[in-house]
């Protein structure tokens, strides 16, 4: 009888990290070619390659991993994290993260985010409505009289 795939088996650490990295290659992959359509975007967005072929140890050092953290303290935080990601869209910045990592009140914002693309279906679009909202305090929206 042949051995069929079993999820409940444990994996060494090595091979998640392959795996992990193999999905991290696919997704930058993705964001490179969302922006190649949106064409007037300037990424800063990393390269594809993870490192070379053999060890993934070495591959997750040479491959620049960024993870963005939000942080606890409830709607305030949440707040705050908007306003960074803001930010990162403004600066074309927030295509170049791998891991995004939430607690407590930065989870409102975190899961915000995630469901966003999810839906859009594409970061670039995400992040150019994003860098497109109107600050606190700026003249956007505003009558323009004196």
């Amino acid at each position: 009888m042949a051995p069929q795939a079993d999820d409940s088996i444990a994996h060494d650490f090595r091979h998640v990290l392959e795996k992990e990295l193999e999905a991290i290659r696919q997704a930058r992959q993705l964001r490179r070619e969302q922006q190649a359509g949106e064409g007037t975007i300037e990424s800063k967005a990393p390269d594809t390659r993870t490192g070379g072929e053999g060890d993934p140890y070495q591959q997750a050092h040479a491959a620049n991993l960024l993870g963005l953290s939000f942080s606890g303290g409830g709607i305030r935080s949440a707040t705050f994290h908007l306003g960074l990601l803001q930010a990162l869209a403004e600066l074309r910045l927030l295509a170049c993260f791998d891991y995004l990592s939430t607690v407590s009140g930065g989870g409102y914002i975190g899961t915000w985010l995630a469901g966003w693309i999810k839906h859009a279906k594409d970061i670039w679009k995400v992040i150019g409505e994003l860098a497109s909202q109107p600050q606190p305090g700026s003249s956007a929206g505003s009558s323009g009289s004196a």
